[in-house]
Formats: C-alpha cells, structure tokens, sequence
C-alpha cells in the first residue's frame, strides 16, 4: 500500500464495506443559462447578467460567449460593456436562479437522500452504492444529465471520484454529453498534469505558486509536506493534499423543511373562495398550536391537487397509483399512465403543476391536444410535434387561472399584477395608510371580501372590507 501522501485516502461510507463515490453536478454560466432558457432568441448570443452598462454594478454572471470576450464575474459592467458592446445586458435575479437550482436539487434527491448545495450551480450527492440500482457510474451520471435536462431544461455537467474535490474538477472538464468518471485510485494521475489554478487557495497563494514556477499539481503533489507547511503554512498543506487527490471534508447535505400536513374532509364540493378560505382557516387552526409548541414559524402553505376542479378523490388515486411506478418526466408520459379527462389535465396545466417540466403552460395545452387526437389505445403514431410560437401567459392570466379553477391563488396575491400601475395612480398600500395622518383622505385598493349596509339613523352606511397585498383594510 503507498503512502497517504502519494495516493488518494479510501474513505468509507456508512454501509461496511462500501467505497465512497461522490458526484459533483456542475452548471458553467448558472444564472446565463437560466436567462437563455427563459430567453430562448439569446442562445446565440453573448448575455452579461448583472445590471446594465450605464449601472455602477458588478457582472454576476455571463454566458460562455461573453466569457470568450474576457467578461468574467465581478468586473464592472461598463468594463464588460467595452470588452463586449454587443451582448445582452440583463439584470439578475437571484430569487429565480435559486428557485431553478432548488427543482435541480430536487431531482437529485430521487437519487440520493445526501445532496449538499455547495454554491448556486454546483451540488454534489453520495453516490455510494448507487451502481447496485442503476448500474455503471457512466451510465448514472448519464442519467442524472437527463432527468436534470427533462426537469428544467438545463445541460448539467457531471463528475464522479471518490472525493469532492476530485469530482468537482472532474465535472469542470466533462462536456454536456459525456460526464467524467475518475475511478478509485486513479486520482493523483488524473489530476497531476492540470493546472495549479484549480486549487482553491487564496490569489496571494495562487500568486506565489505561480512565481515560484509551481504551475502544475503534479508538480506540487511531489514536494515534500514539511517544506510547503514551512513555505506557505495551512494552505500549503492543503495544497499538497489536494494535490494529492486527497480530500477527507464530508458531504454535508441541505437541511430540509419541516412539512406539516392536516386533511379536512368536506360534506360539499367548495365552489367559492369564502370556502376555501374558510376550510384553509379550518386546517390552520390545527396545526399552528403544533407550530406554537415547537417554537417555529411557517413560511408556505400549499395546497394539494384534489383542490383543482375535476381532479377529485378518483383522479387523485390514478395519479398517486401512476406515480409510484416513478416521476412524470415529460406531459405525454404523465398522460398515459393516468389517463385522466381532458378537462382535469388541462385544469393542472392551468394552474402550474407541469412548471417544473420547463415547458410554457399554454405550449403543454398544444402538446395536449395532439396527444387526444392520437388513438385511444395509445398507440404513438409518430406525428411530428410542431413548436407552435404562442404566447406566455401574462401574471394576471396566471392568477386568473388560479382563481379560475381552484378558488385562489397559492403564489401570487391578486393586487400583485396590478401593484406597479396603482402605485402610479397614487394609490395606497394598507402599509402605507397606518402611516398617513389622522383625517387625510386616502385612496385604496383591493379584492371586496365582503360588503355591510347596517341600517344607521338617519340613513343607511355601507363598508366594504378590502384584502389588500400587503395586508387588510376596511
């Protein structure tokens, strides 16, 4: 057996016996990746995120193109601007990126109950002992691209090794259609002759490595221990380990939230948003003591499928029977293996339940309708599906749908698709009339939840009781 400092540690996980595997799921240009899928007329394009060039911001992220024109992140935009006057400028939006890496993170979890978000675009999960259920590392990580790619439509690069840092290099050098496998014991080969920058060390170090003329990791693996701890202290040693292919830091996977879940069973269908909204109060009322006990707080509620109009108690058995066989990767596959009515599918469709697919709503109901003229055995005739250019559903149709078929909106306030316009009119938020003065005349804005007309001497009064985006008002 070498010596530790020669080769890389084997570590083992918590089954006996079972080497250690650790893939590494790179995204190069996350955030860039994400405007082009959005954008699908920048593909071809160099797109700087950030801001706009007359902004004094930095560059958060830029596709591979601006890249190419020496854009790198953190540069100022006006800099990136001049390096790269004919790419897109737009700004970022670290909310989005985080919702897409977190779909990413999901699908990653079907694999591996262990999966660590290192930084937006990179995760890495416990492949250990996964060959068993889906054979060769090749073929996982094969895998992994496409149900990643089917799920949000974004091209993830994959590294598999015995340690993060080898698998993390290791996906930086694999292309988008052929993931890199480096197998136990191979490490300190595979990484001797690739670049001391990849380490992640400190700029002065990096520097100081490079004057030195220690350009290569091979050629920092085969320096003594004791005089890279004497020249550049910890991150010496650290350098000569890594180097080395050896990297004992654990995977640490995310922390999960807590999912609260309480079941009403109604005498009548709900056919009104007061009813809804009094069987949500019903529930909650449930579960926030439970809540109170455990001193936390909650941050969503969501509300399942049987709430969609004609996806009842039936439906929803086809569809749990169906889902066990494993994930709906596309709507054709959801479609035939529950065989649900035009109308509950379409009512799904409406009210987002496909978004993770990465296709628009209204391009699912096209798909839809093809799939309905095909014959009713499933039989696929092989129609070609023709990208037909429609238009994406605009917020206010999108909580239009919401209330449409299910009663309400589980993700946006009604107000919202109007907020930016009202503001302009001079109207108020209820935020802002606690801070009006005593007596001033205000204008409001807001859904009517219910209205009064008490009979008042001399006459009569009415109030109506407004439900409001950022609060209540009467």
């Amino acid at each position: 057996m070498r010596a530790p400092t020669r080769c890389a540690r084997m570590m083992v996980g918590g089954r006996a016996g079972v080497k250690v595997r650790i893939i590494c799921v790179y995204f190069e240009h996350f955030a860039a990746a994400v405007e082009t899928r959005e954008h699908p007329g920048l593909a071809q394009c160099p797109v700087v995120i950030g801001g706009y060039p007359h902004q004094r911001k930095h560059v958060l992220d830029c596709s591979g193109e601006a890249a190419g024109m020496s854009v790198v992140v953190g540069m100022p935009l006006r800099q990136a601007h001049h390096l790269c006057p004919d790419a897109a400028f737009l700004p970022g939006d670290e909310d989005k990126y985080t919702r897409y890496f977190d779909e990413v993170l999901n699908i990653l979890e079907r694999f591996s109950p262990a999966v660590e978000a290192a930084e937006l675009g990179k995760a890495f999960l416990d492949g250990s002992g996964l060959s068993g259920l889906y054979g060769p590392e090749e073929s996982l990580a094969l895998r992994l691209g496409t149900e990643i790619l089917a799920g949000t439509c974004l091209r993830p690069k994959v590294g598999v090794a015995s340690s993060k840092f080898v698998a993390e290099v290791a996906a930086s050098l694999a292309s988008l259609s052929n993931p890199c496998i480096v197998q136990a014991g191979g490490e300190r080969e595979f990484l001797q002759s690739l670049p001391s920058s990849l380490l992640p060390l400190s700029e002065e170090i990096s520097s100081r490595f490079d004057m030195l003329g220690l350009r290569t990791m091979g050629q920092i693996a085969t320096l003594p221990l004791e005089a890279l701890a004497a020249q550049f202290g910890a991150e010496g040693i650290l350098a000569h380990q890594l180097a080395n292919g050896i990297d004992n830091r654990p995977l640490v996977p995310r922390p999960k939230p807590v999912v609260l879940e309480a079941e009403l069973t109604l005498d009548s269908h709900i056919d009104s948003l007061d009813g809804m909204l009094s069987a949500v109060e019903k529930l909650l009322d449930r579960l926030i003591p439970v809540l109170r006990r455990r001193n936390q707080t909650c941050l969503e509620i969501r509300l399942g499928f049987r709430y969609v109009k004609e996806v009842g108690d039936k439906a929803w058995l086809k569809i749990e029977a169906a889902r066990r066989q494993g994930a709906f990767t596309l709507l054709k596959d959801f479609y035939r293996r529950t065989r649900l009515n035009r109308q509950a599918v379409e009512n799904l469709i409406m009210v987002g339940a496909f978004d993770s697919m990465g296709v628009p709503r209204r391009q699912l109901l096209w798909e839809l309708g093809l799939l309905l003229q095909q014959q009713p055995d499933g039989l696929d005739l092989g129609l070609p599906v023709y990208q037909i250019p429609l238009p994406e559903m605009s917020l206010a149709e999108r909580i239009a749908a919401d209330y449409e078929v299910q009663g309400l909106s589980a993700s946006h306030h009604p107000m919202e698709a109007l907020r930016t316009s009202i503001s302009r009119d001079g109207i108020l938020t209820s935020s802002d009339i606690a801070t009006s003065p005593s007596g001033a005349k205000v204008r409001v804005a807001g859904c009517v939840v219910c209205r009064q007309a008490p009979i008042t001497l001399p006459g009569v009064a009415s109030s109506s009781q407004l439900r409001m985006n950022s609060g209540w008002s009467m």
